[in-house]
Parts: C-alpha cells; structure tokens; sequence
C-alpha cells in the first residue's frame, strides 16, 4: 500500500507541476501577443484557469494523503514525467522563438486535448465521489479550454464571421 501511495501522491505532484508549466506557457504567449486585442486576454484567462487546477491537484493529493481513498493510479510516474518533459520543452521553445498567433492556437490546442485525453483516462481513480466530481471538472475544463482555443482560431483566421 505504500508504493500505491507514494506513486499516487508523485503523480499528482507531477500532474500539479504540469499545470503550473502550461500556466507559464500561456502567460509566456500573453506576453508575446501583448498588442493583439483578441489573444492577450484569453492567454491570461487561461493562465489563471491552469493555475487553479494545478489548486485542484493540490486538494486532491491533500485529500489521497488524508484518506488514502484513491484506487491504483491508470498512468506511470515514468509516463507523466514525460508529459511534464514535452510541456516544459514546449515552454522553453516558446520562450526562446515564440510562436505566431495561428501557430500558438493550434499547437495549444493540440496541447489541451492531449489534457483533455489524459484526464479522460484518469490518472488515478478515486472512490470518493467528492473527489471524483473534482477530477471530472479538471476534464471539464480542458474541455472548454480547447472550445476556447478553437474560436479564437476561428475568429483569428476568419475575422468578422
């Protein structure tokens, strides 16, 4: 049992971290497309929005810690540090070139379904259903980040529709 619960609680750790870096990512974008009306303010929504779910993991691994309630994780530390490997590349990419709108919008959200898939999949299982409706409202989000996403790439290459 405490292999299960190391393993659970360094996933949400790293599952935390990862919303954390995709936060920067987009504040990293709001910095690069300060002049455009239209992508400034939806990066820094975004923004904030990862960094209340990096929040959410956190009340998550306080509650696996408290209640050891959570079931065997679906996904391996070795897997999500890979994860958490491609979105700090993705990060220190954009901080060194950062990319155009249009470029930015579509790897973004290539990005949040990448999430929106991960968390579908559950990183780990819960028999809370406290917890549970927690972890679904993080795919919830991620859900709407790539409908978000992909109207301001609409609105973006078609401006005026």
């Amino acid at each position: 049992m405490a292999d299960a619960t190391t393993e659970v609680s360094a996933l949400l750790a790293i599952c935390r971290r990862i919303e954390q870096v995709t936060a920067q990512i987009y504040r990293a974008l709001a910095a690069a497309h300060c002049d455009s009306d239209l992508m400034r303010p939806v990066w820094l929504k975004t923004a904030d929005e990862e960094m209340a779910h990096a929040r959410q993991f956190d009340l998550l691994a306080q509650a696996h810690v408290q209640n050891r309630d959570s079931l065997a994780p679906a996904l391996t530390v070795v897997q999500a540090r890979a994860g958490l490997q491609r979105v700090e590349q993705v990060l220190q990419d954009f901080l060194t070139q950062p990319p155009g709108i249009e470029q930015a919008l579509r790897q973004m959200v290539g990005m949040e379904r990448e999430y929106l898939d991960f968390h579908s999949h559950r990183v780990v299982e819960f028999s809370d259903p406290e917890l549970c409706r927690l972890f679904t409202a993080l795919m919830d989000a991620d859900r709407d980040h790539v409908e978000t996403l992909e109207r301001a790439l609409s609105a973006w290459i078609r401006p005026g529709l």
